[in-house]
C-alpha cells in the first residue's frame, strides 16, 4: 500500500535571496517577542526544516537572542505528511517556553501538538512567506478590527451568507465565545496558541445547523490545493457537512485531490466558520500566501475537517448578522469593522 502524497509542497518554502530583508524580519520578529512578553533566559525554540526560508529561521533566532532569550534552532528535513515529530522531540519541546513552528508541513492538528501546548509551551505558528510576514507586521487597526468582530459576532443569534452567483447558507450561533486570532501570542491575554500573521475571527455556530448552498466563484480559492477558482463550482451542505460537490474542473480536482486522496470520513464536516481582519491582505492568482489569503478583510473562510484540514476562501460574499450586513459584496460594511 503507498503512502499518502506529501503534504510539504503545500507550504512555502525557499525565495530567491533579496539584499537586507533578513534585517527587515528581524524587526517583525523582536516586535512579535516583545508582545508575546518573552523575558529574558526563558526558553525557545525555533522548529524548522531544510524547507524553510533561512531569512525568517534567522530573524526570529536573532530576534530571540537579543532580547536575552536561551533561544536554540531545532532543524530536521521534512516530515511525512499529517506526521508527528519523534517522541523524543515532543518531550524536548515540553521543556521549552515557547516554541516557534516554521516546518513547512502542517504541525497543529495532531494529538501532539495539544500535548506540548498541555504542558505549558507556548507555540507560534509561522508558515507564511517572508513578504506576507513583512506586509502584515502586527497592526494596532487590526487588533482592534479583531476585537470589534468578537463584539459583533458574540452578540448575535443567526449568520446568513449569500452571493450574487448562488450562496445561501444559514447558521444559529451556539453562544460560546468567538474563536479569533489576532496573530499575536499576547501576554495580557495569556494566548497560548496563535498562527502569525493569521487574524481572524470565527462565527460559533451549533454543530449540524448549517444548511444550504454555498456558491465558490472566479477568484475565490482552494487554499489547500494552492488554487485559485477560474469557473464556479456548488458545493451542498447539510448539517453543516458536504453532501455534493458539483462544477467542473475545480469540483473535480476537489474532489479527487483532496477528500478523496485522505479516504477521511471527517473531512466533509465543517470545523470553523470565520472572517478575515486584516485590510493589507491580498489575494493574487500566482503568489501562494495562505495565512495571508484567509486573513483577506471581508473574506469568509470555511474550514473543513478536523485533521485532514482544508480551507476554502470566498471573497464576493454578502454576510448578515441577525439581518444586519456586516460585509457586502466582499467588502466590510459595518462602521465598526471598515
Amino acid at each position: 500500500m503507498s503512502s499518502p502524497p506529501s503534504m510539504a509542497e503545500l507550504f512555502p518554502s525557499v525565495g530567491p535571496p533579496f539584499f537586507g530583508r533578513a534585517a527587515e524580519l528581524y524587526g517583525v520578529a523582536e516586535e512579535f517577542f516583545r508582545r508575546a512578553g518573552l523575558k529574558k533566559n526563558e526558553k525557545v525554540i525555533v522548529l524548522t526544516d531544510t524547507r524553510k526560508d533561512a531569512d525568517i529561521i534567522q530573524a526570529f533566532f536573532g530576534a530571540a537572542l537579543a532580547l536575552g532569550a536561551d533561544a536554540h534552532i531545532l532543524i530536521s528535513p521534512p516530515l511525512e505528511s499529517l506526521g508527528d515529530p519523534p517522541l523524543w522531540i515532543i518531550e524536548f519541546l515540553k521543556k521549552a517556553d515557547l516554541v516557534v513552528n516554521l516546518l513547512t508541513m502542517e504541525w497543529g492538528k495532531q494529538k501532539s501538538h495539544q500535548e506540548v501546548l498541555d504542558a505549558g509551551t507556548r507555540i507560534a505558528m509561522v508558515v507564511e512567506t517572508a513578504t506576507s510576514i513583512l506586509k502584515m507586521r502586527p497592526s494596532e487597526k487590526v487588533l482592534k478590527r479583531v476585537e470589534n468582530f468578537i463584539k459583533i459576532i458574540e452578540a448575535s443569534e443567526t449568520l446568513r451568507i449569500t452571493s450574487r452567483r448562488g450562496t445561501h447558507l444559514v447558521f444559529k450561533s451556539s453562544h460560546k465565545p468567538a474563536p479569533n486570532l489576532n496573530g499575536l501570542l499576547d501576554a495580557e491575554r495569556k494566548v497560548k496558541w496563535t498562527n502569525f500573521p493569521n487574524s481572524i475571527v470565527s462565527f460559533p455556530f451549533i454543530p449540524e445547523s448549517g444548511n444550504g448552498v454555498l456558491v465558490v466563484e472566479p477568484g475565490d480559492v482552494l487554499i489547500h490545493l494552492r488554487h485559485v477558482v477560474r469557473d464556479p463550482l456548488k458545493i451542498t451542505v447539510e448539517k453543516s457537512r458536504i453532501t455534493k460537490i458539483e462544477g467542473g474542473f475545480e469540483a473535480d480536482m476537489l474532489q479527487k485531490k483532496w477528500f478523496e486522496r485522505w479516504s477521511d470520513p471527517e473531512a466533509y464536516d465543517l470545523l470553523h466558520l470565520s472572517f478575515g481582519c486584516d485590510h493589507r491582505a491580498e489575494v493574487h492568482p500566482n503568489v501562494y500566501a495562505p495565512m495571508e489569503w484567509e486573513s483577506y478583510a471581508g473574506g469568509v473562510l470555511f474550514g473543513w475537517g478536523k485533521v485532514t484540514h482544508f480551507d476554502i476562501m470566498v471573497t464576493s460574499t454578502t454576510v448578515e448578522l441577525d439581518g444586519k450586513p456586516i460585509i457586502v459584496d466582499g467588502k466590510l460594511v459595518h462602521p465598526d469593522l471598515v
